[in-house]
């Protein structure tokens, strides 16, 4: 996963190197989330101090990842309870057709999925399946 990563964060470079405009809709960075971070996300639904806690130890995965430079400092430092995180319709849909086969996984492995991450605010961040 992590070369894809990689891959991608360089197709990215490349073309702005060349001045070409990205389109629109680019994400504004790709990282690896946990399965379980994801999952404790979509089961957190509206209660804020669970909330608040898958979403403190998602942006310590963002921010973990040295090469994911467009989130402000309060985001990714401080912390902030105030950012919200959310999923789109097809990362959600996928977590959903995938949560049988993980529960039934005999393996402690940790997955990951690649996810495309769009700053909508300086406080809200939107994942979407990758």
């Amino acid at each position: 996963m992590q070369s894809t990563i990689a891959s991608a964060r360089k197709s990215i470079l490349v073309k702005q190197s060349k001045g070409m405009k990205l389109h629109a809709d680019h994400a504004h960075f790709i990282c690896g989330i946990t399965l379980s971070s994801l999952y404790g996300l979509l089961s957190s639904g509206k209660t804020r101090s669970k909330n608040e806690v898958v979403t403190k130890d998602i942006l310590m995965q963002i921010r973990n990842d040295g090469d994911v430079t467009c989130l402000s400092s309060e985001m990714t430092h401080e912390l902030s309870a105030s950012i919200q995180i959310k999923m789109g319709h097809h990362l959600t849909s996928l977590l959903w057709l995938l949560q049988d086969d993980t529960q039934k996984s005999s393996n402690n492995n940790v997955k990951y999925i690649m996810v495309m991450g769009y700053i909508d605010s300086s406080n809200e961040i939107e994942f979407a399946r990758r």
